[in-house]
């Protein structure tokens, strides 16, 4: 009897097909791990000179500026600059697996101890002087009680972050009266995810302050789209959306 040479090939080469890989593919797997980095830095809080040091260090070139929640390309033009705005976010987050050549986006608010020169505003021309008036003076009165005085009037600012799913790390970053105040929340919850801080509100009344609000959160597993909103007084100034499980959005608003 002659043996079967024919069947015993096309069993070995279904074995083969079922228990390797392809050359394509593993050779992208080899380039993916090859060019993907660990650890990326933590900026978040330092100068934007800082910043800029720790990730040419890390080996980081290819990076954005959003200056109040607004793309700027124009908010550094020399290195006097980088001392003028602090990093309050970045995209990616600490510690995220990411290429040296991937996309970086850092989210900055002007630094209060080193703020971005204003422009100069044109002086106002003097009033003409008043002409002489003869002025009556009224009968001496018993002074009124000074009233009691009155609480500052406050300014409600509400973060908010929904999801069809889990919600991992959700960060919250607030600059407003010369202050700056940061809060996380680490424990994965299920949206909406509400957040609200009281402030002056002379402080946003106030043409010439800075203030920045800003909000970032990461999708967990299985979730499929996560958004972020701000509200001011309940009036909506901010509203980012992202999809696919893991992603991160972020919103931001300011003047």
């Amino acid at each position: 009897m002659k043996p079967r040479v024919g069947l015993v090939v096309v069993m070995m080469l279904g074995l083969v097909g079922c228990g390797s890989a392809s050359p394509d593919s593993a050779a992208s797997a080899v380039s993916s791990t090859s060019t993907r980095q660990t650890g990326f830095p933590d900026v978040a809080g330092k100068t934007l000179a800082e910043a800029s040091f720790a990730l040419s260090s890390a080996g980081y070139s290819n990076y954005t500026y959003w200056v109040d929640g607004k793309f700027d390309p124009h908010a550094v033009s020399s290195n006097d600059d980088l001392a003028s705005f602090l990093v309050t976010s970045s995209y990616p987050s600490a510690g995220s697996e990411v290429s040296k050549s991937d996309h970086i986006m850092l989210n900055l608010i002007p630094n209060p101890d080193n703020p971005p020169k204003p422009k100069p505003s044109p002086i106002p021309s003097p009033a003409p002087l008043p002409t002489q008036t003869t002025i009556a003076v009224p009968a001496p009165t018993t002074p009124a009680a000074a009233p009691t005085p009155k609480k500052p009037k406050q300014s409600l600012v509400t973060y908010i972050v929904e999801s069809d799913g889990p919600i991992g790390l959700i960060t919250y970053t607030n600059f407003v009266g010369n202050k700056m105040g940061q809060e996380q929340a680490s424990d994965e919850v299920l949206g909406p995810v509400e957040k609200s801080y009281e402030f002056d509100a002379s402080n946003f009344e106030s043409s010439y302050g800075f203030w920045s609000l800003g909000v970032s959160a990461q999708a967990g597993a299985g979730t499929s789209i996560i958004t972020c909103r701000i509200m001011h007084d309940g009036r909506e100034i901010s509203k980012q959306t992202s999809t696919g499980q893991y992603s991160i959005v972020t919103c931001n608003a300011g003047r």
